[in-house]
């Protein structure tokens, strides 16, 4: 039999493209890549977000420059002392020909030092100002501060502590001269005025009539203007009893002296004193 040799190559690569169109979708399954394919684990998407390499680290962004931030100065106790040396202070600054000053303060384990003047019950706080008088030699002033009004007061005391003044400060200031004229009434007329106090005591301070006043010897105390005279005791331990007798009208008037941290001055009525001191009405 004679085979026709074209008819056979032509057979013969028919069964081969068959025999491989069998085979191909064997393949794909078995891969697992083609979706739908049969394959029970879930399709991977791949994740092409650029990631930096190791070496690469992400860059922080620049911090902000900082910003200069003016701290506050530690706030002063909230304290009628210290407004009345605020006061103090800027009364000075205003007065050029009194620079260069210092206002001494009295500050104690950091509570706020009491009034330490009270004028028939008008209370004031006291400075102590070292100042020069268009540069100077060095002086010192005693100022008065009002708790509340913070009306500024010059305070004098001489040396013998027989003269004092209490007048305002603008008129220290302007130099407005202190004339004492001459009393109506006589230190005679003013022992007789207080010995008549002392016999209207109640029993209870009748030992007030033991304390012996230096009549024969006595200073002068202007008050804003009114003029007094000033008796001293005459035992030097009993220096917180002074009296105070008013030139004209003779008026009496209790004059303490106080010593201790801040000592201090207390200018009342006899009245008041008698109240205050012993609590009497009287």
């Amino acid at each position: 039999m004679v085979i026709n040799m074209k008819a056979y190559k032509i057979v013969k690569v028919l069964l081969f493209i068959f025999v491989i169109t069998l085979l191909i979708p064997s393949l794909i399954a078995c891969n697992g890549e083609a979706p739908g394919s049969g394959n029970n684990n879930p399709v991977v998407t791949p994740d092409i977000t650029p990631r930096p390499s190791p070496s690469q680290s992400t860059p922080s962004p620049s911090p902000k420059p900082t910003e200069s931030i003016d701290v506050p100065a530690t706030p002063k106790p909230d304290s009628p002392y210290f407004t009345a040396l605020d006061i103090c202070t800027e009364w000075f600054n205003g007065r050029k020909t009194l620079h260069p000053f210092t206002v001494h303060e009295f500050y104690y384990d950091s509570d706020p030092p009491p009034t330490t003047f009270s004028l028939r019950d008008e209370d004031f706080y006291e400075f102590f100002v070292s100042y020069h008088i268009n540069n100077g030699h060095e002086q010192t002033k005693r100022v008065l501060v009002h708790e509340d009004s913070g009306e500024l007061l010059s305070f004098f005391i001489s040396d013998d502590e027989y003269t004092i003044v209490l007048r305002s400060l603008d008129d220290w200031y302007n130099g407005d001269d202190v004339v004492f004229l001459p009393p109506r009434l006589t230190a005679a007329n003013v022992m007789s005025i207080y010995n008549t106090w002392l016999d209207d005591l109640p029993d209870e301070v009748a030992h007030l009539s033991e304390i012996q006043i230096q009549w024969g010897s006595f200073g002068e105390f202007m008050i804003l203007g009114e003029q007094y005279y000033l008796f001293h005791a005459v035992e030097d331990y009993i220096y917180w009893y002074n009296i105070l007798a008013h030139m004209v009208t003779g008026e009496l008037l209790f004059f303490a002296i106080h010593d201790g941290q801040f000592g201090g001055f207390e200018i009342m009525e006899m009245d008041e004193f008698l109240k205050v001191w012993f609590g009497i009405d009287a």
